[in-house]
């Protein structure tokens, strides 16, 4: 048996966007594998999904933490007040002097009117 060897003089060839494979002249061997799965317009679509699935679990985390944040900061407040206002009714109540007194009254009736205007502006909402 004798080798060939390879000859390749007037050949030509193309390769199109469907893989395909048209040649002419001489070919001593070829082989094609693999098949492409996934276009580029696909792949895009799918990180495109992906961006917008991260940055939906990354506003839940941002929204719950914002959340957390606020739970405390209302319950600081509300113990800050419910404090201001034992104290000032006590101070209304017991204190001996005239002056005393009205200022205890007023950081009650402040107190009061702060809660009655935020309910109020609430309820207009």
């Amino acid at each position: 048996m004798t080798e060939r060897e390879p000859s390749v003089k007037d050949a030509s060839a193309s390769l199109t966007s469907e893989s395909s494979l048209s040649a002419s002249g001489f070919v001593v061997e070829g082989t094609t594998q693999g098949v492409q799965t996934i276009s580029i317009e696909q792949r895009k679509q799918e990180q495109k999904e992906a961006d917008a699935e991260h940055k939906r679990d990354e506003e839940r985390k941002e929204n719950a933490a914002r959340r957390e944040r606020e739970r405390v900061l209302f319950y600081v407040v509300v113990a800050l007040m419910v404090v201001g206002l034992v104290a000032g009714f006590l101070v209304g109540i017991v204190a001996t002097n005239v002056d005393t007194r009205r200022f205890g009254q007023g950081i009650v009736v402040v107190i009061v009117g702060a809660v009655a205007g935020y309910f109020t502006g609430k309820a207009g909402k």
